[in-house]
């Protein structure tokens, strides 16, 4: 059992932080707004309602935000690492959505009328993207390679030629096993 203090825990960083950070860049000339979120909003998270439920926030914010004419992506990420046998299921259940796409960084895409969700592989050995970077003799993704996997993805969704990103925080390195592969 989750108590009350728990789920707030979880939810208000995405929650306020949202709303926040929406009334910062009201006033701003903002061409659109990003947000990271997950995809355990859209297939679920044993034992995870709570993050579950901030994800789902961020996706309705931003198809909110987006149907009042300020341009609002949310991108749903899923499990950087595996994480056990709930994350394989919820990679089949997303692979029986995808379609293969021919991109440079993307295999599959997923695309309803206000969600789009892309998926990727890092390869050690085979892509220059993290063959170039090193960390202690790890493979890494550049936080550049992190950036432009966000552009990457709005270009295809919004259908815009040029991006902007500002104020951008990076929290932690995406590393892959030499001789692995990391999906995004």
């Amino acid at each position: 059992t989750v108590d009350a203090e728990h789920i707030g825990r979880v939810l208000s960083p995405k929650v306020a932080g949202t709303l926040v950070l929406d009334e910062v860049v009201a006033d701003e000339h903002t061409r659109w707004l990003v947000l990271c979120s997950s995809v355990s909003s859209v297939v679920g998270g044993i034992g995870h309602v709570d993050y579950c439920a901030a994800n789902a926030f961020l996706d309705s914010f931003a198809q909110w935000r987006d149907a009042s004419g300020r341009r609002t992506l949310s991108l749903g990420y899923d499990a950087w690492t595996d994480v056990g046998m709930a994350v394989d299921e919820a990679r089949r259940s997303l692979a029986d959505r995808r379609a293969t796409i021919d991109h440079p960084l993307f295999t599959t895409e997923w695309e309803s009328e206000d969600t789009a969700e892309y998926h990727g592989e890092l390869r050690a050995g085979s892509d220059w993207l993290v063959d170039e970077h090193h960390v202690a003799g790890h493979p890494m993704l550049p936080g550049t390679g992190i950036i432009e996997i966000v552009r990457a993805a709005a270009e295809r969704r919004l259908g815009v030629a040029a991006v902007e990103i500002r104020e951008l925080d990076l929290l932690r390195p995406l590393a892959v096993r030499p001789g692995g592969t990391t999906e995004f």
